[in-house]
C-alpha cells in the first residue's frame, strides 16, 4: 500500500483507472493499518481455501468485522481491495495473446508479488494447468528493477532467480546448494545494491521431490527458519507443487491453494481469451465464447463423474 501511495504521489497515473490514484493518495495511517489487515487476512487465510462456499462464508464474516470501521473502511466488501490490488499488478504486466486474466492467474500473481517483495516463503499448490509456473514467469520477467517495462516495477527491486527442479532423484545436498548459491549472491552485492535486488529460490515440482527416497526436503525446515533467513542472508522462496505437501514444510511460509475452476471461471476464461485476440469478435460472439467455456466445464465434469479412476 505504501508503494502504491508513493507511486501515485510521484505523479504516476493508472492508465486503466484514474480513481485509483485518489484512493491511495488519501489513505491516512489508520486507514493504511485497516487495509493492511484486510490484505493480510486475504493472503494468509482466504487464498488457502479451495471450497467456493467456504470462501464466501469467510468473506461474509470478514464483512461483519470490517464494517465496524465504517469511517475508515471505504470499500463495500472485504474482497474489493484485494481484487483491486490483483488487477493493478496484472495490468502492469505484459501478457501475451491468449493468456486470460482469470481468477487463478490474478491470485497467483498477486500472492507471488507480495511474498517475494516481503521475502516471506510461499508455497503454491494446484493441479497442472492452473497458471502456477506461468505466474512465476510473468513476475520474474516483470520485476527487472530499473530495466522493467512498466513505471511501477521500476520502483521495485530486481529478481535474481535461482531455480531448482524437483524430481524423484533430488537430494538434500542439491537443495542445500541452491540455498547457498542464493545467499552467496547477496554476499557479492554492495550494501546499496542489496536493497535493489532480491535473491529468489524457485523450487519447481516440490511434490515430486517429497516422494524421493533421499528425503531431500528435510533441509527446507532449517533453511526457512528465521535465524537462517535474516539480515544479509534473507532470500525469497517460492515452491510450487501439484499436490499438498507435508504440513510441517508448508507451515514455514504462506500456503496458497488454487481451487478448480467452476462453470463461471471457465465461461470468463473463454471470453477473456477471445478478447485477448480480437475484442470486436469476442463482443460480437460473446454468447458463443461463454457457451464454449460452459461446455468445456460440463465435459470435464462428465469425465470426472463417469470415467474417474479414483478409488
Amino acid at each position: 500500500l505504501n508503494s502504491k501511495k508513493e507511486f501515485y504521489l510521484n505523479g504516476n497515473k493508472n492508465e486503466l483507472n484514474e480513481v485509483d490514484s485518489e484512493f491511495y493518495i488519501k489513505l491516512d495511517d489508520y486507514s493504511m493499518q485497516i487495509y493492511s489487515i484486510n490484505l493480510s487476512v486475504f493472503m494468509c487465510y482466504y487464498l488457502r481455501i479451495t471450497n467456493k462456499e467456504q470462501r464466501k462464508e469467510l468473506n461474509d464474516k470478514m464483512n461483519k468485522i470490517f464494517n465496524q470501521f465504517n469511517d475508515n473502511f471505504k470499500t463495500k466488501d472485504f474482497l474489493d481491495l484485494p481484487i483491486k490490488e490483483e488487477k493493478f499488478i496484472v495490468n502492469n504486466i505484459k501478457l501475451d495473446k491468449g493468456i486470460a486474466k482469470n481468477r487463478a492467474l490474478l491470485e497467483n500473481v498477486f500472492s507471488l508479488f507480495v511474498a517475494i517483495n516481503s521475502k516471506v516463503p510461499i508455497f503454491i499448490v494446484g493441479k497442472p494447468g492452473c497458471s502456477k509456473s506461468l505466474s512465476m514467469q510473468l513476475i520474474t520477467k516483470s520485476m527487472q528493477g530499473s530495466a522493467s517495462d512498466k513505471p511501477f516495477f521500476k520502483t521495485l527491486p530486481k529478481i535474481i532467480i535461482h531455480s531448482y527442479q524437483g524430481s524423484l532423484s533430488s537430494t538434500s545436498k542439491g537443495v542445500e546448494n541452491v540455498f547457498n548459491k542464493a545467499r552467496d549472491t547477496l554476499k557479492l552485492l554492495r550494501d546499496e545494491d542489496k536493497k535493489k535486488n532480491i535473491s529468489l529460490i524457485f523450487f519447481d515440482e516440490m511434490g515430486l521431490a517429497e516422494h524421493s527416497p533421499n528425503n531431500p526436503l528435510k533441509v527446507i525446515h532449517s533453511e526457512l527458519e528465521y535465524d537462517q533467513n535474516e539480515d544479509n542472508k534473507q532470500v525469497a522462496f517460492v515452491g510450487i507443487s501439484n499436490w499438498n505437501l507435508d504440513a510441517a514444510k508448508m507451515n514455514r511460509g504462506i500456503s496458497i491453494s488454487i481451487p478448480e475452476p467452476d462453470e463461471e471461471d471457465n465461461k470468463d476464461t473463454s471470453l477473456t481469451i477471445g478478447n485477448s485476440y480480437d475484442e470486436n469478435m469476442a463482443s460480437r460472439y460473446k454468447s458463443l465464447f461463454e457457451n464454449l467455456g460452459i461446455s468445456y466445464y460440463n465435459y470435464k465434469k462428465y469425465l470426472k463423474d463417469n470415467h474417474s479412476f479414483d478409488g
